[in-house]
């Protein structure tokens, strides 16, 4: 079992404030205030989700369906509010252990949009109930935030599995909440944020959804990585050449210091790449034809995501968005079975100063989702299963 989850929780772990309401929470022995936030979303959202989630419930609106890019609140998320008081904080030193960005109910928002893989925001908190005060609970806009913006061009998507109609019950594997490791459980949420974030950004800034979506593998991959042996069994893997110089030379002893210097940034696309192929999903049930398919096994994928990876480099230290083709909304050849794979039909593509080969567009942003939600949600899969559950 991993570093990250073979002990309970202690009390004294920093954890984010959706797991400590979880796990502070009483199943109603004690008498707990609650609070609504409404969730935005463009998707139509099916079922509900009321009860066997400790603190949490998940309710429907019903709201008409709807076209074009307008955006409303189909989920309820409804909380008890077992969190401890807030204490002050260490002013003595930064601390960013578990530091996302967001609060309790943006957590809960960015699990959401993995589990059911549609775009997702929190409105922020819009009713609330005291104990002693109305049982129907009393109206609130102070935390209340504004209406997200979300620029779509409807039948011309980047992302058309984002859209449509979903069903709220894979939020079941919310259970997972409570059992993990504080530091890991964070991960996860960094890793659900960046996915999130990927999808309200696809349709407008697609280049900044491929980094988003890349990096929500990486930290998924970090995190896998350092539950996979020690900093030096790690380093020793990665640079065998480093630690073989510092031998020769006779300073065997500094290998545990770097190693553990140098924990984060140890073959960055090999993590990558070694993460995404084990947790690789099966193909889509519905695929295009063969020549606009991506060959769906871990040898054809690799240099696939070898190369996504490295676009991914130039973009950040280079400033080269991603090629253009890969930029694009898929279209269907002769209303084909599905929409296609792979970014470019022909053998090469010339468009905004940019040409590129076939060889060099790996696959569209449309498959590139599918493939990010599939990894992530069997790396979601693997943690609970670790966890105990």
């Amino acid at each position: 079992m991993s570093s990250n989850s073979d002990r309970p929780i202690q009390q004294n772990d920093r954890m984010l404030p959706s797991q400590e309401n979880w796990v502070n929470f009483s199943d109603g022995t004690s008498e707990y205030p609650m609070a609504e936030y409404r969730f935005y979303s463009d998707a139509y959202v099916t079922g509900q989700v009321t009860s066997g989630l400790g603190p949490y419930s998940f309710h429907n609106t019903i709201p008409a369906q709807h076209h074009g890019d307008q955006l409303t609140s189909p989920i309820v998320l409804r909380v008890v509010l077992a969190l401890s008081p807030t204490g002050s904080p260490d002013f003595s030193q930064t601390d960013e252990t578990v530091y996302h960005g967001g609060s309790l109910d943006d957590e809960i928002a960015a699990l959401t949009s993995l589990l059911i893989g549609i775009r997702i925001r929190s409105g922020g908190e819009c009713r609330e109930f005291r104990p002693g005060d109305d049982p129907l609970g009393r109206p609130i806009a102070i935390r209340e935030t504004l209406p997200p913006i979300l620029r779509v061009r409807r039948g011309n998507l980047r992302l058309p599995s984002v859209a449509g109609q979903h069903n709220m019950g894979e939020l079941k594997k919310l259970t997972i909440i409570p059992k993990l490791d504080a530091t890991r459980y964070a991960n996860l949420v960094r890793a659900c944020k960046l996915y999130q974030d990927a999808l309200w950004l696809a349709e407008s800034e697609p280049n900044f959804a491929w980094l988003m979506l890349v990096s929500a593998l990486e930290v998924a991959a970090c995190d896998f990585d350092t539950s996979t042996g020690n900093n030096e069994e790690r380093f020793r893997r990665s640079k065998p050449k480093v630690v073989e110089l510092l031998e020769k030379h006779g300073v065997p002893d500094l290998v545990t210091p770097i190693a553990d210097e140098l924990t984060h940034t140890l073959g960055a696309m090999t993590k990558f790449v070694k993460f995404s192929k084990k947790f690789i999903p099966s193909a889509p049930d519905l695929r295009p034809l063969p020549w606009m398919q991506v060959k769906w096994t871990k040898s054809g994928l690799t240099p696939l995501l070898c190369k996504i990876y490295e676009y991914r480099s130039r973009a950040l230290h280079g400033g080269i968005p991603f090629p253009l083709p890969m930029l694009e909304p898929p279209r269907r050849f002769d209303e084909g079975p599905a929409f296609p794979e792979t970014a470019t039909w022909g053998e090469a593509v010339s468009a905004k100063s940019g040409t590129w080969l076939k060889e060099d567009l790996p696959m569209n942003l449309h498959c590139f989702h599918y493939l990010v939600r599939g990894i992530l949600l069997n790396w979601w899969d693997h943690i609970d299963s670790e966890s105990g559950s």
